[in-house]
C-alpha cells in the first residue's frame, strides 16, 4: 500500500508542475496592465488665413502604459468669416447679415507615450477620420447643399507631457492636419489643413 501511495503522490506533485508550466508561444508579451483617460484638448491652428481655435476631446484604452487606442472630436470654437465670394449677394457688413465658416471633424485615434513613469517626457499621436464644413449666420448652421462639405482628414503630432498628479497630466505639442475632400465656394483643401499648436488636460489612470 505505501509503494502505491508513493506512485499517486508522484503523479499528483507532477501534473501539478505541468499545469504550472506557461504554454511556449513565438512573442513573448508579457503581463498586460490595462488603464484608461479622457483629455480635454485645445488646438489652435489656421483656418483660411486665420487664427482657429479648435477645442474637443478623446480618450481611450490605455496598455501597458504606453500604447493608447480610442476616439475623439473637435469642433471650431471661435468666428471666423466666410471668403468674400461665399457671402451673399447684397449682405451688409454687420455680423449678423455675414456667414461665417463652421468646421468640425473627429475620428480614431492613437497615441504612443514613451517613458510614462518618468515626470516629464512625450507621447506622439494621430487622428484618422472625417469631418464637415459649413458657412452659416453666426448663431445658426445652414442645411443648404451648396454650403457644406464633408472631408477627410488626418492628424498627426508630438506632445512634451508633465505627470502633475498621479490621475492628471499636462500636454503641450504641435501637430499637422492634413484635410482632403473639400468642396464648397471659396474654400480649399489647404484652407483647413495647416500646423496646430495643441494644449491638453489628461484624465485618467495611467
Amino acid at each position: 500500500m505505501s509503494g502505491l501511495f508513493k506512485v499517486m503522490l508522484l503523479f499528483l506533485v507532477s501534473s501539478t508542475l505541468l499545469l504550472s508550466q506557461e504554454d511556449e508561444t513565438l512573442v513573448d508579451i508579457g503581463k498586460i496592465e490595462h488603464g484608461g483617460y479622457g483629455a480635454l484638448a485645445i488646438n489652435f491652428t489656421n483656418v483660411k488665413n486665420d487664427i482657429g481655435v479648435m477645442v474637443g476631446g478623446y480618450g481611450g484604452w490605455l496598455i501597458n502604459h504606453s500604447f493608447m487606442i480610442g476616439g475623439g472630436g473637435f469642433g471650431l470654437a471661435n468666428n471666423i468669416e466666410a471668403p468674400t465670394a461665399a457671402q451673399p449677394q447684397g449682405a451688409k457688413t454687420t455680423s449678423e447679415d455675414l456667414l461665417y465658416l463652421k468646421e468640425g471633424y473627429g475620428g480614431l485615434i492613437l497615441e504612443y507615450i514613451f517613458n510614462s513613469s518618468k515626470l516629464l517626457h512625450y507621447n506622439i499621436q494621430t487622428l484618422v477620420g472625417g469631418g464637415g464644413v459649413t458657412y452659416s449666420l453666426k448663431n445658426q448652421y445652414d442645411v443648404a447643399e451648396d454650403k457644406n462639405s464633408s472631408f477627410f482628414v488626418w492628424e498627426i503630432g508630438a506632445n512634451a507631457e508633465l505627470n502633475v498628479v498621479t490621475y492628471f497630466r499636462l500636454c503641450l505639442g504641435a501637430k499637422y492636419r492634413l484635410v482632403s475632400g473639400v468642396e464648397m465656394v471659396g474654400l480649399s483643401d489647404s484652407d483647413l489643413s495647416g500646423a496646430n499648436l495643441a494644449l491638453t488636460f489628461k484624465f485618467g489612470s495611467f
